[in-house]
């Protein structure tokens, strides 16, 4: 009793230099009265032997296990980037050939097969650009060579008419008669500019500030007596919003064009849907069916009106202005003559109209 160990929890200790776990209880006394307590002590040198054996086993397994796992994240990554190696191949065949026809394999459902979708959407957006540039270009080549063949014309019977009048002493009559010619030249020539200039104004982009505008009485104020302007019940307060220059070029033009192919020209204008439409008619010969859509390009005039004043200019204007304006110009049937319409969409109705 008088040297016994304390009771404690259960601890490792060291015996002769060995490893032991030891544990302590305190026992019942005996009948006697005397106390008493049980020690154990049991030596760990066969489980530390077997912790050893485990964690030499468990860092093989370990081992094998990351290795495995490389190869099978190795397989798997490689499976899933190829659609996306594919789809590089293919931008890169796109990007060295420049051809926007070519397309990314798709038919997958998953995330790269969005991604190939997304991209042959843009390729074919690219591609429509593309044509649309090409085409712009190619309407460029052709405007800039018909003006230059315009513009040569009357400048071409003006160099020969003032040779004619340096080289040659006419009498009065004929040198009248060349200088009107000399003027009627320098007409077209001014017609043919202003032409132009309006083109280019409404191809730049360039506009006034757009106002809402009652469309009766702005015809009104545009035509002459000779003229008859008819408007519906349902369309004396149409008011639509444009630059006034941009309507002006719509209406001008059609007019113009009507007074040169008819002795009488009507204005129209009623409502259809939620767009105003301003139709002008003459009583000429109309429109050829081959020429329906022709005389809409820039410089064209049908073979048998060529000999009617003009520059082939006006119809091509008028359909730009309408659609700067968001409305569209077309031919229309007609009983007599030829009918163009130009529809118009109609200005809000908070808008406060101008005349």
């Amino acid at each position: 009793p008088e040297g016994r160990t304390p009771p404690a929890p259960p601890r490792t200790v060291a015996i002769d230099g060995e490893p032991y776990r030891l544990m302590v209880r305190e026992l019942p006394p005996s009948s006697d009265g005397q106390p008493r307590t049980v020690v154990v002590a049991r030596p760990l040198a066969d489980v530390e032997r077997t912790l050893d054996q485990v964690a030499i086993a468990l860092a093989i397994v370990g081992v094998i296990a990351a290795i495995a796992a490389s190869i099978m994240t190795f397989v798997i990554v490689r499976g899933a980037l190829r659609p996306l190696r594919s789809a590089r191949s293919a931008a890169e065949r796109i990007a060295d050939s420049e051809d926007l026809s070519l397309r990314v394999p798709e038919g997958r459902r998953d995330e790269v097969g969005v991604l190939a979708h997304s991209m042959n959407r843009m390729l074919e957006r690219l591609e429509a650009a593309q044509a649309g540039l090409r085409r712009a270009l190619d309407e460029q080549r052709r405007f800039a060579a018909d003006a230059s063949h315009e513009l040569r014309t009357p400048l071409t019977a003006i160099r020969g008419d003032l040779d004619l009048l340096q080289r040659h002493d006419l009498p009065d009559t004929e040198r009248a008669a060349i200088t009107e010619e000399m003027r009627a030249a320098s007409d077209r020539m001014d017609r043919l500019v202003r032409g132009l200039l309006r083109l280019a104004r409404l191809d730049g982009r360039e506009a006034d500030r757009p106002e809402p505008i009652v469309l009766s009485e702005f015809l009104a104020g545009r035509l002459d007596e000779a003229e008859e302007l008819r408007v519906a019940d349902d369309a004396g307060d149409l008011s639509v919003v444009a630059d006034r220059e941009t309507l002006i070029a719509i209406v001008v033009n059609l007019v113009e064009n009507a007074r040169r192919h008819g002795t009488s020209v009507c204005v129209t204008l009623e409502r259809r849907g939620d767009a105003a439409l301003i139709a002008v008619e003459d009583d000429g010969p109309g429109v050829a069916p081959e020429d329906r859509e022709r005389i809409f390009d820039r410089f064209y005039r049908a073979p048998g009106q060529r000999r009617v004043p003009g520059t082939g200019l006006g119809l091509p204007i008028a359909r730009a202005a309408a659609a700067r304006l968001g409305g569209e110009l077309r031919l229309a049937e007609s009983a007599r003559g030829a009918r163009f319409e130009a529809e118009l969409p109609l200005s809000p109705p908070h808008e406060t109209p101008a005349p």
